[in-house]
């Protein structure tokens, strides 16, 4: 096969994807059908044989190709043909549980303020309180949890999956939005959802120059204050007591007497 062939059956592949079922691969277009370049790539290189697709084989074929069937603007790709693409449609008899994913990092946070996106009622031009508008919803949720957990490794090596209890989302009035197979929300508030417990803060052990220092050791490159002053001084002070006998001067006496005597007069 020829590198122009593998172009095209390339660019055809794209095509389905993007133009007709990208809910497959975990993929929710914009209004204008556009999915991320690298969200795409992160979806497809989990694929058994497409992992070897790179950016640089999709700008080759938009430029190899007289007519591809994708266009690209900046970091954002879709497809050129769209009619089969599904419509992001307010969900009917969804699944009592869905699971979505989120980072490690970002649980605690999470347990504590919700999922996504929180609405933000700002003031009209009428003077009501209104709902901000968001182009599409952020929350991406699916029935099976396998599917999620491995949408979440995209954002994560080791994400924390959710279960979303979707009755409690309906008594705090979520909407959820249905695309191909894939769910989704603006947020999911506490406690409309579970997951594992928080994972136990390990205690702050102490540096070894805090241990160092409650010993009293000598630290490198500074000094302490003794409280023994007379541990430093020379015996000869006589700070401490003489443990010298009492005739330790007699001796003294006759060693000098010995001495001058060697010498002649």
């Amino acid at each position: 096969m020829s590198h122009q062939q593998d172009l095209i059956k390339l660019g055809k592949l794209l095509s389905v994807i993007l133009g007709h079922r990208p809910d497959e691969l975990g993929l929710v277009p914009d209004q204008d059908g556009y999915v991320k370049v690298k969200e795409l790539l992160k979806a497809l290189n989990e694929e058994d044989g497409m992992r070897h697709i790179r950016k640089g084989s999709i700008d080759e074929l938009v430029i190899s190709l007289p007519h591809p069937p994708v266009e690209i603007k900046e970091h954002l790709i879709r497809a050129v043909s769209r009619s089969r693409l599904p419509e992001l449609v307010p969900a009917k008899n969804t699944p009592a549980l869905l699971y979505g994913c989120v980072r490690l990092k970002a649980y605690a946070h999470v347990l504590e303020k919700g999922i996504g996106w929180e609405p933000n009622p700002t003031l009209s031009q009428t003077g009501s309180l209104v709902p901000e508008v968001k182009e599409s919803p952020g929350v991406i949720l699916s029935p099976h949890e396998p599917f999620a957990r491995r949408l979440g490794r995209r954002i994560d090596p080791n994400p924390v999956v959710l279960t979303i209890h979707v009755g409690k989302a309906n008594q705090q009035r979520v909407q959820f939005y249905q695309f191909g197979d894939l769910y989704l929300a603006d947020f999911i508030p506490p406690g409309c959802f579970s997951g594992p417990p928080l994972p136990r803060e390990k205690p702050e052990s102490r540096t070894k120059k805090d241990n160092s220092e409650s010993r009293g050791e000598y630290q490198p490159g500074s000094f302490q204050l003794n409280p023994d002053p007379g541990k430093f001084l020379p015996k000869s002070t006589g700070y401490k007591k003489n443990k010298k006998g009492p005739d330790w001067k007699k001796g003294r006496k006759q060693n000098r007497k010995n001495n001058e005597k060697m010498w002649p007069a």
